[in-house]
């Protein structure tokens, strides 16, 4: 298994493992075969993302997540030179504050969930900081 992180929207790594698993115990076959067809896994879905408070420096956020679970979000933007910026959140979370920004000024933000290293999304709004 190979780990990667991410530091400053660069990829770190990677860092390997290897890991061996145990056979399982033999269970008998069931007498009767099952007409239940497996589950596919739910797909996880992203919902609303809104703005919920606002200071000269920070806006507060916090989003929906219909279906599933994912295992971690970005929510991006771009700063006042126009460079992107990423924040990264945990997969149980479903609101951050976002700080180190200009006052008075008008931001879209863009939310994507991650799941099994597919990026969903994204979905979006938009904020203004305080005066």
């Amino acid at each position: 298994m190979n780990l990667y992180g991410f530091h400053r929207g660069q990829r770190v790594g990677p860092m390997s493992v290897i890991g061996v698993t145990t056979a399982e115990e033999e269970t008998p076959a069931p007498t009767e075969p099952s007409t239940e067809a497996p589950e596919p896994p739910e797909e996880p879905l992203l919902g609303e993302l809104t703005v919920t408070g606002s200071s000269p420096d920070s806006l507060s956020l916090s989003w929906t997540v219909p279906q599933g679970r994912f295992d971690s979000f970005t929510v991006q933007y771009k700063d006042r030179d126009g460079r992107p910026q990423v924040v990264r959140v945990g997969g149980e979370e479903k609101e951050v504050t976002v700080g180190g920004l200009e006052p008075g000024r008008k931001y879209k933000m863009h939310l994507y969930g991650l799941h099994e290293g597919r990026r969903v999304g994204p979905v979006s709004t938009v904020g203004v900081t305080g005066e």
